[in-house]
């Protein structure tokens, strides 16, 4: 066998990093062929490993080009135990350590559980960012699962520190003509290496059919850079900001009123039969549109995704928390905002803190409905968490269901895609009309699905922090 490659703990890279031989973020971008790669960074002294990539995004409104507005940007960073993922500068922590136990059959258990727990999540994904988090996540299995036995709990493991551990298996063909394979193997993974010597050319992860993960290295320097360039992938990135993301200002509330009330009418296109909204993420009529259009686009969405609802929101809008990045039934949300209720531009077309705080009037907006603030929800499926919750005080948000429709009637039959096309990018102002439309009455929209009577506004109440009234 040849010798061992010897690989730097401190580099930088450029390399195409791919989930299931897809460039994921090339999905967003006007001209991905032209875009930069991905940059890695991995600074052992500092102990993080960054990947970062910035894209033109395709669906940016024509007013937003020339600005940080009109970008996609993704950075996956791993500190310590921990996976943090930035999106248009927010913050989520994407995955923690492994919990440790004195029981080896106790602590075999969770490492098993949370290397499946990566590998499912990787396999599904709903909104559209979700696969790019699940890369990141089954990235940091790997990463952490293959590290050196010798470091402690909270250490930081390099990208390539399985390799000290690995089997060599023989050649194979390479970018770089011919290079040494090198693998390790687990419950949860495979990891291969094709090397040059000592240089990396490129770096696999599979995990059994579902997932490939792949790293194709068109640089790889020894060293931590030092130009600006470089070390814009660390500069967003404080733990802080991911542990305890800060909300907007409080807005100025009226003389007389304990908060600032908002109702909304929003839109959330999901499987069949699921109607709990609670720790999901729901958007305006501008929002959701664009929402669906690219969806059926870039076939980022769910597969499952089959009818569309429309529901009437009322929250305590005082305080604007970060946006939750929810997937899946039952939902699955990054984020620790588990009160107020979080927004974003569609997509997160805002900067900075991807519209959090802005108004987002060419895009639409998302908001993020956290368990921990629900006050009542009609048609939810799940019951308060006390019968003396109180909107405004101890509770933000309530929902009621208005209409169900098929998602057919509105893709198919009323040629969504044709008012996709006729916008092209954000604002969606003619895919959101034909969103509207279809929620009309049954004799000029589409047919409200017989999935139970929704519950009116006037059917169930929960009591307000606004003196003398209640509200659904």
């Amino acid at each position: 066998a040849p010798a061992r490659p010897t690989i730097p703990r401190s580099f930088h890279a450029l390399a195409h990093y791919m989930y299931n031989s897809e460039d994921m973020i090339c999905s967003y971008s006007t001209d991905c062929a032209s875009e930069q790669p991905w940059r890695i960074v991995q600074d052992d002294a500092a102990g993080r490993l960054g990947l970062a990539s910035g894209v033109q995004n395709k669906y940016a409104p024509v007013e937003y080009a020339g600005t940080p507005a009109e970008w996609f940007n993704m950075t996956t960073i791993y500190a310590g135990p921990d996976t943090f993922l930035l999106l248009n500068t927010l913050c989520y922590l994407q995955q923690g350590p492994i919990p440790k136990t004195d029981d080896a059959d106790e602590q075999n258990a969770a490492t098993e559980e949370a290397d499946a727990d990566a590998v499912t999540a990787t396999s599904s994904s709903n909104r559209p960012v979700a696969k790019l988090r699940r890369a990141a996540e089954a990235g940091g299995v790997a990463r952490k699962k293959h590290s050196s036995e010798d470091q402690t709990d909270d250490a930081f493991s390099g990208l390539f520190d399985w390799v000290a551990g690995a089997e060599y298996v023989g050649e194979a063909p390479c970018a770089a003509g011919t290079c040494q394979v090198w693998t390790s193997k687990s419950m949860a993974a495979t990891q291969m290496l094709y090397a040059d010597g000592d240089r990396p050319v490129a770096y696999e992860v599979l995990y059994g059919a579902a997932v490939n993960i792949t790293y194709a290295f068109l640089t790889f320097d020894e060293g931590a850079p030092g130009d600006a360039a470089w070390a814009s992938v660390f500069e967003a990135f404080t733990t802080e900001a991911c542990f305890d993301a800060p909300p907007c200002a409080p807005l100025e509330v009226s003389d007389g009123e304990p908060f600032v009330m908002k109702t909304e009418t929003l839109y959330v296109f999901h499987p069949e039969n699921e109607f709990d909204i609670a720790g999901q993420d729901i958007g305006d009529a501008l929002g959701d549109a664009f929402f669906v259009c690219e969806t059926l686009e870039t076939g980022m969405g769910d597969n499952n995704y089959a009818w569309i609802s429309k529901w009437v929101l009322e929250y305590d809008a005082t305080v604007i928390g970060q946006y939750l990045n929810c997937n899946g039934y039952p939902s699955s949300c990054m984020g620790f905002n588990d009160y107020h209720i979080g927004k974003e531009a569609a997509l997160g077309l805002g900067f900075p803190t991807a519209g959090q705080c802005a108004d987002n009037t060419l895009t639409g907006n998302w908001l993020s409905l956290p368990v921990g603030g629900m006050c009542s929800c009609s048609d939810c499926g799940v019951a308060p968490a006390s019968d003396d919750l109180v909107l405004g005080v101890n509770c933000t948000w309530s929902a009621t269901r208005v209409k169900t429709i098929d998602g057919e009637c509105l893709i198919k039959d009323r040629d969504y895609l044709g008012a996709c096309a006729v916008d092209g990018r954000a604002p969606f102002n003619a895919a959101a009309a034909a969103l509207v439309a279809a929620f009309e009455d049954d004799d000029s929209g589409c047919t409200a699905l017989d999935v139970g009577a929704p519950v009116t506004l006037e059917d169930t109440t929960t009591t307000s922090g606004r003196l003398g009234r209640t509200t659904a």
